[in-house]
């Protein structure tokens, strides 16, 4: 999860140890970490670029019709 800290705080990401983060700066943090500094109100979530951009529109265009002549009549 991606957030950025808008309060400086000791943490541990890895449940082993701690680290600083702080305040304006954007980390790559955990689930359980980040949701923990969300519940506390000490970051936000910061949106991905690709996550944030709008889904291109991949619509194909219509196939030409057939201009093949019709099959010639049997006499």
């Amino acid at each position: 999860m991606k957030i950025k800290m808008l309060r400086s705080k000791m943490g541990s990401n890895d449940g082993h140890s701690t680290h600083y983060y702080e305040e304006g700066q954007e980390y790559d943090v955990s689930e359980a970490l980040g949701q923990s500094f969300l519940d506390e109100k000490l970051a936000e979530i910061v949106a991905e670029e690709k996550a944030a951009a709008a889904p291109e529109n991949k619509a194909i265009a219509k196939a030409p019709k057939n201009k093949a002549e019709a099959a010639p009549e049997n006499k």
